[in-house]
C-alpha cells in the first residue's frame, strides 16, 4: 500500500479512541438535546415536528418551537433501534467527530506535511473542549461533518456523481442548521474564482 492509503489509515487508527473516551450515561442540564430527541421521536411516531410541548413566549424568546428537521432525522434511526440510550448516542455522535477529523486532516494534507497535518488534527481532536462537546446530544458534530464534506467537495475536482453528492451534503447541512445556506455562497464564489482563473 502507498502513502495515500497508509497515512490516512494511521490517522484513523489514532482517532479511534474518540469512540470510547468520555462516554457518559447522563446529560448535563439543558433543553436543546431533549427537544432534538423529542422531535426525532415525533418522526418515529408520525407526529408533527411542532408538537414539542413548548409554550412559546414572544416577549422572552429562548428558542424555537421546533429545530430544523436534519438532526432529528439523524437521531431517529438510533432511537428506533436502541431507544433512548445516551452512551450509544455519545458513540454515534463521536463517529461524526472522527469523520470530521479525517476530513480536516485531508484539508491540511493538501498544504502541509504529513507530520504537521497529523499533529494539528490530533490537537484539535483531543482538545478538552471537543471531548466535552461530543458528550452532548446536539447538532454541532453532524453539522461539522456535512459542512466539511461539502467544502471538501467544493474545493475538489468533481465528476457528475460528486456534484450530485455535493447537492445532497449541502441540503443536509442546511436542514441540520439553517446557517448551512452559507455553503451555497461559498460554492458560487468558488465557481466564480475558478471561472475567472480559466480566462
Amino acid at each position: 500500500m502507498g502513502k495515500k492509503i497508509i497515512q490516512p489509515l494511521f490517522v484513523f487508527i489514532l482517532l479511534l479512541p474518540l469512540l470510547f473516551i468520555n462516554i457518559k450515561t447522563s446529560h448535563d442540564w439543558g433543553d436543546d438535546f431533549a427537544q432534538y430527541i423529542h422531535q426525532a421521536q415525533n418522526l418515529l411516531d408520525g407526529k408533527s415536528q411542532n408538537e414539542t410541548g413548548m409554550v412559546f413566549n414572544e416577549g422572552h424568546f429562548i428558542g424555537p418551537v421546533a429545530y430544523p428537521i436534519g438532526f432529528p432525522l439523524i437521531l431517529a434511526p438510533v432511537l428506533k433501534i436502541v431507544g433512548y440510550n445516551l452512551p450509544v448516542l455519545n458513540v454515534y455522535l463521536s463517529v461524526f467527530l472522527v469523520l470530521s477529523c479525517l476530513l480536516g486532516y485531508s484539508f491540511l494534507r493538501r498544504q502541509f506535511s504529513f507530520t504537521t497535518s497529523l499533529i494539528t488534527t490530533l490537537i484539535i481532536a483531543y482538545n478538552p473542549i471537543i471531548l466535552s462537546l461530543k458528550t452532548e446530544v446536539l447538532s454541532d458534530l453532524p453539522y461539522l461533518f456535512f459542512s466539511l464534506l461539502s467544502l471538501w467537495l467544493i474545493t475538489s475536482p468533481r465528476l457528475l456523481w460528486q456534484d450530485i453528492l455535493l447537492g445532497i451534503t449541502i441540503a443536509i447541512s442546511v436542514h441540520i442548521r439553517s446557517v448551512g445556506c452559507i455553503l451555497l455562497v461559498v460554492y458560487f464564489i468558488n465557481a466564480f474564482v475558478k471561472y475567472t482563473e480559466s480566462k
